[in-house]
This record gives C-alpha cells, structure tokens and sequence, in this order.
C-alpha cells in the first residue's frame, strides 16, 4: 500500500510539478508536514490529474474533429 501510494505521488509530482509544489507548500503551511498533511497532498494531485487529464481528452476530441472537418473537405 505504502508502495502504490509512493508511486501515485511519483507520478504527479512528474506531470504536474508546479501544482503539487505549490499544492504542498499551502497544505504544509495549514496542517503541517504530518502524515495528514502529505495524505491530503496525494489526494489533491490525484484529483488534479484526474480533472487535467479529463480537460486534455476533451480538447484533443474537440481538435480531433477539426482536423477531420478540414481533411475530409
């Protein structure tokens, strides 16, 4: 579990480093650097990569069905 967990956080901290820096600095700041803390870090990057990637599918189908309007004409 604890693995998983290291390796979720690995990701995010990968695809979005701003955000969870920013992310860890306001959370430390408010509950400190406890496990509470660093638990509530890893789940708001995972939510964060689950709405960014949501909005990267979204705007990939939207330019995906442009581009198919322009090369079918």
């Amino acid at each position: 579990m604890l693995l998983m967990v290291g390796n979720i956080s690995y990701y995010i901290y990968l695809t979005h480093p701003y955000c969870v820096r920013l992310t860890e600095s306001v959370v430390t700041k408010l509950w400190g650097d406890g496990l509470l803390g660093y638990s509530l870090i890893i789940l708001i990057g995972v939510f964060a990569s689950i709405v960014c990637g949501y909005f990267v599918w979204i705007l990939y189908s939207l330019v995906e069905k442009k581009v198919k309007k322009i090369w079918n004409n």
